[in-house]
């Protein structure tokens, strides 16, 4: 169908795919387009929509971020000119009813961004989720006055959807509907080509409805689109904040982006905020965090090992109005119980309260990423309505066609197609400086807050991590890095051992007794059963800065000299605090000597197994150790053996999936919620010390026979930890039930 605009007969889109193609014919057929240049795509774009959009165009954003940091090269496909014809020559706009660009946008441009920056786009029945969860299509959103924020919109996801919805909502008056719709939505997206589209496709959405209402000559008529506030931008700089007169200041910077995106940055009373923002973890990705870290307002926000979807949390709240605002955002599931997030979770209960969390259980909304663990997070700002506000947990089981708003909606009817929902009282008092333990926790809520107000492990037993050797093996990166005359010349070869080494390895050396006292005993996660250790036939190079001299170990040197590349880009090489040969962290030594319990950091399930000698692991494993005689002025309760026992317990398999941190299906045993762990009371350990000195003699039983024995041994200790805890019936029918599923 042609759209008609200043007199002209040629389709719109026809005219946009022509200026793109030809604008890519003019530039280099291969290389980085970087910096300003970049923008090449949106300029293309932009000069289309001039033709669609009354009034001048904004001036396209600064090549130079002012958060400091310089944009990367975006490579583009040769073909990418042939892709967008094709998609755009033969289309019915009537039919448009969700982002048009987002699978050209996510092959030709993201795809490669996805690990760096947390780029993912969203799949449209997963934009339907959230506008319907945040309820942004009640009558108050299509024809009230509150406005909508997508801080990071893409190329439209959310903002295209929404119009789709909402012209389709009264098709013949689709026009009149967005009429007073798009005035109300407002879109920040750093990339300028992707805030292009975005212009692009809310044209067609505009142009849709104008062909729908039966007008035929779409603006010749008087029905050109209001202006598509749509800025380009670091949303992270569209904050403001109350100055002395109660004026409110923008940040200096915001400027350079425009006014438009200067006039987003002053409103602050957005009805809804939504959207999918980029989430990705500090570690590897330092320097994107830098400049918010030294910011003089998101350093007050910044912690450690956090997640950059926090900042658009917080952000979120923000410019949210402070009484009947709702944020509706895509997140990962991890923030909601990450110590990282635990600031973040705070500044959100000091202006919101949870009103829903969505979970997918055993599958991603994502096809094209099917590792991702994500959650839909509804947070509402004010008081709760009432005193007895319950937070609506809503779990979607599996993968399925039916879509993911119908399955929301049968949830909260009685439930279906693999969805239920559950509803747990609200008490925010119980979250602030806590994990928020939602998902999974429904009717177990009140036997899992009985067991917090027990005795913790920490206050008995030491936490410890495993060493940071710095370079274990040699990976594929680090034959990248070393390059591959390096790598002939020192003849190394793909997993050969660093500081980690086989005992084939070892014999490989030659190492005189001398030298030999350095290699320890290793194992990997991998080698933790429940009760026992599998034999690992590795050695870790034990080199401690404070203990050993490169005089000291000649024939290992030789060894790690054909790593040296590698070994010093350490950081405390580069400071001073280690010599190239020595480990990145080596911990105290005791850790590793004496009598402990060895956890993986983390499984599907506790494996907690008890260990007399020497035994060195890495960082991915933790110890659980008595404290010095003296420390602490309390005497541990159980013995390592008895307490290993208990850890490897149905009970506490129970505690561990409601409050260890999820990551997927796995659970983190980290030195936090390890060290949460409940411990019984004196009491009742005093009235079974018999027993459980019973079951520490069957130790040996369960590390050497792991069949009907053990079996018959693992039921006596479940009996044993159910009286320990003093468990009613209803409780251990709760654990009994997690067992079986």
């Amino acid at each position: 169908m042609a759209t008609y605009y200043d007199g002209c007969r040629l389709p719109a889109l026809f005219t946009t795919a022509r200026l793109v193609h030809g604008t890519l014919l003019q530039r280099p057929r291969q290389g980085p387009v970087r910096g300003g240049a970049a923008f090449f795509l949106a300029g293309a774009l932009e000069r289309s929509f001039s033709a669609l959009e009354p009034g001048e165009s904004e001036p396209p954003p600064p090549a130079a971020d002012p958060a400091g940091r310089e944009r990367e090269p975006i490579r583009w496909p040769q073909d990418l000119a042939e892709q967008v014809a094709e998609r755009l020559l033969h289309l019915d706009l009537t039919a448009i009813s969700c982002d048009l660009f987002a699978p050209l946008y996510e092959t030709a441009v993201a795809s490669g961004e996805r690990k760096g920056k947390g780029v993912f786009f969203t799949p449209p029945q997963l934009v339907d989720a959230v506008i319907y969860a945040a309820n942004v299509l009640s009558s108050e959103g299509m024809t009230g006055e509150g406005c909508l924020l997508d801080p990071a919109a893409g190329t439209g996801a959310f903002i295209v959807r929404l119009m789709a919805l909402a012209r389709r909502w009264r098709r013949r008056d689709g026009l009149s509907v967005l009429s007073h719709l798009v005035p109300r939505l407002y879109a920040v997206e750093s990339a300028p080509s992707a805030s292009a589209l975005l212009k692009i496709n809310m044209a067609i959405q505009w142009a849709a409805a104008a062909a729908l209402s039966g007008t035929e000559s779409g603006w010749k008529r008087g029905c050109r689109p209001p202006a598509f506030s749509v800025a380009a931008g670091d949303a992270l700089l569209s904050y403001s904040l109350p100055g002395e007169g109660g004026e409110l200041l923008v940040d200096e910077k915001a400027a350079a982006y425009g006014p438009l995106f200067v006039a987003i940055a002053g409103k602050n009373d957005f009805r809804w905020v939504i959207g999918n923002p980029p989430y990705v973890g500090e570690s590897g990705h330092r320097e994107l965090f830098a400049a918010y870290r030294r910011h003089r307002f998101w350093r007050h926000y910044s912690e450690s090992k956090m997640n950059f979807l926090q900042y658009f949390l917080v952000l979120g709240l923000h410019k949210l109005a402070a009484e009947g605002g709702t944020l509706g955002f895509v997140t990962s599931s991890y923030w909601l119980t990450a110590e990282g997030a635990a600031k973040t979770r705070d500044v959100l209960l000091s202006g919101a309260y949870i009103d829903q969390v969505i979970s997918f259980h055993r599958f991603s909304p994502f096809p094209n990423v099917p590792k991702l663990h994500n959650a839909i997070v509804i947070l509402k700002t004010g008081c709760p309505p009432g005193h007895r506000h319950t937070v609506k947990l809503v779990e979607l089981e599996g993968n399925s066609h039916i879509p993911l708003s119908c399955r929301i909606a049968a949830a909260a009817h009685g439930g279906g197609w693999g969805a239920r929902q559950v509803e747990i009282p609200y008490h925010p008092e119980r979250l602030v400086g806590r994990p928020w333990h939602l998902l999974g926790a429904r009717e177990d809520a009140p036997f899992l807050d009985r067991l917090d107000e027990l005795p913790q492990l920490r206050r008995f037993y030491l936490t410890r991590q495993g060493v940071a050797p710095g370079a274990q093996k040699v990976t594929r990166k680090n034959l990248e890095f070393l390059g591959p005359e390096w790598v002939e010349a020192q003849r190394i070869t793909l997993n050969e051992g660093i500081f980690v080494l086989t005992t084939a390895e070892v014999k490989a050396l030659h190492l005189p007794p001398a030298e030999q006292r350095f290699l320890k005993p290793f194992i990997k996660n991998s080698h933790i059963k429940p009760y026992y250790i599998t034999e690992a036939g590795l050695w870790l190079i034990y080199l401690h800065h404070e203990e050993v001299e490169a005089a000291d170990c000649p024939h290992l040197l030789l060894h790690l000299q054909r790593f040296k590349p590698l070994l010093t880009r350490k950081r405390e090489y580069k400071s001073g605090r280690r010599q190239w040969f020595h480990l990145h962290w080596p911990r105290e030594e005791g850790i590793f000597t004496g009598e402990k319990v060895v956890t993986s950091q983390r499984g599907k399930s506790p494996a907690f197994a008890y260990h007399a000698g020497p035994l060195y692991a890495a960082t991915d494993v933790y110890y659980v150790l008595l404290p010095p005689p003296g420390e602490g002025g309390t005497s541990p309760p159980l013995s390592l053996k008895a307490l290993t026992m208990v850890l490897n317990s149905t009970f506490a398999g129970f505690w561990f999936a409601h409050r260890a941190k999820a990551k997927g299906e796995q659970k983190e045993f980290f030195a936090t919620a390890l060290a949460a762990f409940p411990l019984p009371e004196m009491e009742s350990l005093a009235a079974h010390r018999e027993e459980i000195r019973h079951l520490e003699q069957a130790y040996p039983d369960m590390s050497a026979d792991r069949g009907e024995r053990a079996r018959e041994i693992r039921e006596k200790t479940d009996d044993l930890v159910y009286a320990l805890y003093e468990l009613k019936p209803e409780e251990r029918r709760t654990v009994a039930a997690f067992k079986d599923k």
